[in-house]
């Protein structure tokens, strides 16, 4: 009988997990208030997916599992030519070892969401619909933080 309540208890703890990413954030790309708004970027997830970020800067490290490099590059374009103010590039042995590319000349009001967005990338989701995080382009159609759609699609890609 112990046994079976112990199994059932520690598959409920199973249920529950929490996933964990290192956070590393190139040192000397980013001014100190932009540091704060990465973490503030990490902080929108925690709060609305089980997942917490461990955050340090330093020198963004060859790919390693469940990493997340955070750095500045002069200039995004995407295919098309369009301007982009960040792209996420994952490592291809590694699903979750990714670079996530933020364009030193994002706007300041766009910057949160831009790598809020971008940390939806670095966890596995793709764009999705009109009014929500992971909508493809950073305008009035795009929410801010993690909305109910992107969290589904979160849990759904975890299925």
């Amino acid at each position: 009988m112990h046994a079976i309540l112990l199994l059932a208890f520690l598959a409920l703890i199973g249920c529950a997990r929490t996933e964990s990413y290192q956070v590393v954030i190139q040192s000397g790309d980013f001014t100190r208030e932009q540091e704060g708004q990465i973490v503030q970027a990490m902080e929108a997830w925690e709060s609305a997916v089980p997942v917490t970020f461990r955050v340090h800067i330093d020198g963004c490290p060859d790919p390693l599992w469940n990493t997340v490099c955070v750095r500045s590059v002069p200039t995004i374009a995407e295919p098309s030519g369009a301007k982009a103010y960040g792209r996420t590039d994952m490592h291809d042995e590694l699903d979750y070892s990714s670079f996530v590319n933020i364009a030193a000349d994002t706007p300041p009001d766009l910057f949160v969401k831009v790598v809020t967005h971008e940390m939806g990338h670095a966890q596995g989701l793709v764009h999705h619909g009109a009014g929500t995080l992971m909508y493809a382009t950073t305008n009035t159609d795009q929410a801010a933080a993690p909305t109910e759609d992107d969290i589904q699609q979160w849990e759904t890609y975890r299925r």
